[in-house]
């Protein structure tokens, strides 16, 4: 590959969390990891239960967190990190595909080799339909927020014209 990928290096044997932000102005993308299931803990800044999943649908402005288990494998070892267009909540469009170096690092990484993994046998498509996460899977908040009613607030009011 030229230019080469980009590479994100983490510790191996450890839960490490990724942080997905979608600065995209359009398109919902798809991510995945392979041989690395990925944990929904956390949107738009709240923790949540969420599903194990082999493959993420992120929108514009959208972000999530999710835990990746890296002691399957040694130092040194290479995942393939793949991000597509979801095309099917686009009018037209090609297919596009981005690819990131996941390596397993520690006190003597001494690898550059390419990672011979591959992608989920269950991706979607390209031209599959769009859905967010919080519409194909349940998204539960980890703390329940306080909801305190003031007597201000519980007033109701009509306007007529």
């Amino acid at each position: 590959y030229y230019p080469a990928p980009p590479e994100i290096h983490v510790p191996v044997n450890s839960r490490v969390r990724l942080r997905f932000i979608s600065a995209t102005a359009h398109p919902m993308y798809r991510i995945s990891l392979d041989n690395h299931p990925l944990e929904i803990v956390e949107t738009d800044g709240t923790a949540v239960y969420g599903p194990t999943i082999h493959e993420m649908s992120i929108a514009p402005g959208e972000r999530y967190s999710a835990i990746i288990n890296t002691s399957e494998g040694k130092e040194g070892d290479a995942f393939w990190l793949r991000t597509s267009v979801a095309l099917g909540c686009m009018f037209g469009g090609v297919p596009q595909v981005g690819l990131a170096v996941v390596r397993y690092t520690g006190n003597e990484m001494t690898t550059t080799a390419e990672p011979q993994s591959y992608a989920w046998s269950d991706l979607a498509n390209a031209t599959a339909l769009c859905a967010g996460l919080d519409q194909t899977y349940t998204l539960s908040p980890r703390e329940r927020e306080s909801c305190r009613v003031s007597r201000a607030s519980s007033q109701s009011h009509i306007f007529n014209s």
